[in-house]
C-alpha cells in the first residue's frame, strides 16, 4: 500500500497535544516498511492565497531539503544528527531523496471570467 507522509509513519504522529495513530503505528512489527520521500529546492505548481483573499496560481518556489545531488536512497549517516530529522527517529524505515522539485503544469486549465 502506498500512502502519504504522515500516514506511513511507524510511530503515532504528535501535533501539540493531539496524538494521531497511523497505519504504521497500528500495524504489527514487520508488517509495514515505511518510506518517506524528500525533495530539494525547486518549483511546484500551486495556488497560494494572500491575506486579502487574492489567489495566485502558477509556479512557486518550494522545497527546503537539507540534501542535494542526485536522487538516491539516503544512508543513515546522511540524516542522523541533522536537527530537522530529530522527530523522525522512529518514524520511518527509509528516506528517499528525489532530487530537486520541478514544476508540472496542471492537467486542467482554469478559465478566467472575461466579464
Amino acid at each position: 500500500m502506498l500512502v502519504g507522509n504522515v500516514h506511513a509513519r511507524r510511530s503515532a504522529a504528535q501535533f501539540g497535544d493531539r496524538r494521531i495513530e497511523t497505519i504504521g503505528s497500528l500495524a504489527g512489527e514487520g508488517e509495514v516498511i515505511s518510506v518517506n520521500t524528500l525533495y530539494g529546492r525547486g518549483e511546484s505548481w500551486t495556488c497560494r492565497g494572500d491575506a486579502e483573499g487574492n489567489v495566485n496560481c502558477g509556479a512557486h518556489a518550494t522545497g527546503s531539503s537539507e540534501f542535494g545531488g542526485q536522487a538516491r536512497l539516503l544512508s543513515p549517516g546522511e540524516y542522523e544528527g541533522v536537527p530537522a530529522f530529530d522527530h523522525y527517529a522512529d518514524a520511518y524505515d527509509y528516506f528517499v531523496y528525489l532530487g530537486p522539485a520541478s514544476t508540472s503544469l496542471p492537467a486542467v486549465t482554469l478559465l478566467e471570467d472575461d466579464g
